[in-house]
């Protein structure tokens, strides 16, 4: 069979990249690259593995020492953005993650914080 033109390597962290042939045959595109990364997922990981690598992290610093983070998604058309960043009910995406994650923080961090759980409506903030 064929290789893959992507493969990530065993540390989890590093993708190699190979030229496909025919182009492999060119002297440019001969040796494979390694690029390295925080984490590398494949298209297998769970909702819930995207979040715990990619979100989780930059969610808790944001409630328990009120870091500012950036969570973006990039990518060609149809290459699952959307669907990353809100999920269905059954997988909620990262969006949902973290909100439910803000508010079980702010639920344990009590009153202190200024949040509450409003009846029939999300987390609300009150002074």
């Amino acid at each position: 069979g064929e290789s893959p033109v992507l493969r990530v390597c065993e540390d989890g962290r590093t993708v190699r990249a190979t030229a496909p042939p025919p182009l492999n045959k060119r002297a440019e595109y001969r040796d494979s690259r390694d690029y390295s990364f925080t984490h590398v997922l494949d298209g297998e990981a769970s909702q819930e593995q995207v979040y715990g690598a990619t979100s989780q992290g930059i969610v808790q610093a944001f409630v328990e020492e009120g870091k500012s983070g950036l969570i973006f998604t990039y990518g060609v058309t149809s290459s699952g953005k959307s669907f990353t960043v809100l999920g269905t009910k059954e997988e909620p995406g990262l969006i949902p993650r973290a909100v439910a994650q803000i508010c079980e923080e702010a639920k344990i961090a009590g009153a202190a914080r200024g949040v509450q759980e409003v009846a029939g409506g999300g987390p609300q903030s009150v002074d």
